[in-house]
């Protein structure tokens, strides 16, 4: 008679979605991978599937950084590889768009104590929609249309208001 040991367990899975975070070209990036397999988890690129988009690399620790060079949708294979050895692979992708650029002027107009104020703000980006903010600036508010809409409620001094785009 022979005796055998069975161990029971967690089984590996890669729990990342398949669609990871967006990156912007020649941008850092820097996303981390998850598996529910015993720690800790080694994680590599399946050999015979596409690549990561150039300038990113894959950690074996589970982390992808860099800084991609080419625009597109990409996807590739990881592959998990756990404590226990049990192997896990899955299919995830990055779609690298071109970065958001703000093409207003850098200076907005000013505004007068009490006075309705409005300004139009542009950006570039690949992407059809941008969410701003105000980050400075006394009784001002921003439409999600980018435009900045309010009157100035603070003492004579030109209040300004500087913008960003999430």
């Amino acid at each position: 008679m022979q005796s055998l040991t069975l161990h029971v367990g967690a089984v590996n899975t890669i729990t990342s979605p398949y669609r990871l975070v967006d990156a912007a070209l020649n941008r850092p990036y820097d996303v981390q991978l998850t598996a529910s397999g015993a720690a800790p988890v080694i994680w590599s690129v399946a050999p015979i599937f596409q690549q990561l988009p150039a300038g990113l690399t894959l950690e074996a620790g589970g982390r992808i950084t860099g800084a991609p060079t080419t625009i597109g949708f990409f996807n590739f294979v990881v592959r998990a590889v756990d404590a226990t050895g049990q192997t896990a692979y899955k299919t995830l992708s990055i779609n690298v768009r071109s970065p958001l650029q703000i093409t207003t002027a850098s200076a907005l107009d000013e505004g007068t104590l009490f006075d309705f104020y409005f300004f139009c703000l542009a950006h570039l980006a690949v992407i059809s929609f941008a969410t701003w903010s105000v980050s400075g600036g006394g009784g001002s508010r921003m439409a999600a249309v980018a435009a900045i809409t309010g009157s100035q409620i603070r003492d004579r001094r030109r209040v300004a208001s500087r913008c960003s785009c999430t």
